[in-house]
């Protein structure tokens, strides 16, 4: 390939290139590279924040008196999803799966209303998620509140 095609000039002085003389191209890969804390750069500039390590449990009702708790953000903290839907299912005797939200992300769906038996257990079981870390949400509302009060 032709060196002068390419824009770089071949030569016994050019040979050793400083770090702020770089070729467009690098520059642009330079630029491209992820920025320290996990945010990652999107195609056409934007920033994408790396996500929040939180366990959210929420309440919803399926039909009259039905329903379901649901338990988002376990991965986050290395948790086998599959092995603590058993252990739901076992503990509140109850039907417990792991499924996906139209979002992509996995979460427990647990048949019934858990969410304080869930607050009891959860220190117990997972002793790595800090309690500060644990939210809950009302019914019909998407405002998280901290479920562990501050000591």
């Amino acid at each position: 390939i032709n060196a002068e095609y390419m824009g770089k000039k071949q030569s016994p002085e050019t040979d050793t290139q400083d770090s702020s003389e770089l070729c467009p191209e690098e520059k642009v890969k330079a630029k491209k590279k992820p920025q320290e804390g996990g945010d990652k750069i999107l195609p056409g500039g934007k920033v994408k924040k790396k996500e929040e390590s939180i366990v959210v449990i929420s309440v919803s009702q399926r039909q009259k008196r039905k329903c379901t708790t649901s338990v988002i953000g376990l991965d986050l903290f290395g948790v086998n999803l599959a092995n603590a839907a058993k252990d739901f299912k076992k503990s509140f005797s109850t039907g417990a799966a792991v499924v996906k939200t139209p979002t992509g992300k996995d979460q427990i769906d647990i048949q019934g209303e858990f969410q304080d038996r869930l607050l009891e257990i959860f220190p117990k079981r997972f002793p790595e998620i800090p309690k500060s870390s644990i939210y809950v949400t009302e019914e019909g509302s998407k405002t998280k509140t901290p479920a562990y009060d501050e000591d």
